[in-house]
């Protein structure tokens, strides 16, 4: 996992300055009701796992640079519970309760 952090990471980077997402991670491929497995189509999983995965680590880095941004800037009050680290529905709906 080491040696593809390097190309990941300036892979995601790229993705973040130009504002685009690479069309090679965008396709996945879903096939139902296989009676015989090939080669071919083991590999066309292994992409659309690959793929996935890609895309869920884009996901978690956005969400990351986003909630630094916002903390750094003040953009999150007290009152936002859905952000934050240990905030949820739950602590918003006890603070509600609390208060009235």
């Amino acid at each position: 996992m080491n040696e593809l952090t390097p190309p990941l990471v300036s892979s995601f980077n790229k993705s973040f300055e130009e504002g685009k997402f690479p069309s090679g991670m965008k396709c996945q491929k879903s096939i139902q009701n296989i009676k015989v497995v090939t080669k071919q189509y083991l590999l066309t999983i292994g992409q659309s796992r690959s793929s996935q995965l890609s895309q869920k680590y884009v996901k978690k880095i956005v969400l990351k640079r986003l909630l630094n941004h916002f903390s750094q800037h003040n953009l999150l009050t007290d009152k936002q519970h859905g952000f934050q680290t240990g905030k949820s529905a739950t602590t918003a709906i006890i603070k509600l309760i609390e208060t009235v």
